[in-house]
């Protein structure tokens, strides 16, 4: 395909097996690649208490300490602070 759209169906019937399957993602050019996960960590975590709404008043989402980190974040479990160490693409 040289341009436009692509499209996977019924992906969600391949059931992956964790640690061992590769992620796709696109370069800066768009070109479809894959890469260990093993070696890139998202943010993940639980909530660290059930989220209840008692009134018009929100409180901030706090979560446990995560289950995967990474060098590119940190996250304050006491503030839910979430902190990135560089900065992204600003548009």
């Amino acid at each position: 395909m040289a341009s436009g759209n692509a499209r996977i169906r019924n992906i969600n019937s391949n059931i992956g097996i964790g640690g061992t399957d590769r992620v796709v993602v696109a370069d800066a050019n768009g070109v479809l690649k894959t890469i260990d996960f093993t070696a890139y960590s998202l943010f993940h975590a639980r909530l660290a208490a059930n989220q209840n709404i008692s009134s018009s008043t929100i409180t901030t989402l706090l979560f446990a300490t995560p289950l995967a980190t990474s060098p590119f974040y940190s996250y304050n479990t006491g503030t839910g602070v979430l902190t990135f160490n560089q900065a992204g693409i600003i548009w």
